[in-house]
């Protein structure tokens, strides 16, 4: 669990992907605060993967 490869798609429609839970998260965190401006947590970041 948490080692398989994940996917989040944000609301603004782009698709981030991850080897790992730690790997989509990273990105997911990066894309938020780059592009919106904001703070996502683990947690949140978690709650919107999917598997691959």
């Amino acid at each position: 669990m948490g080692d398989q490869k994940k996917v989040i798609e944000c609301p603004c429609g782009v698709v981030l992907e991850g080897q790992n839970d730690d790997a989509v998260v990273a990105a997911a965190q990066a894309h938020a605060a780059q592009v919106h401006d904001m703070d996502l947590t683990r947690e949140q970041a978690l709650e919107m993967a999917r598997p691959a």
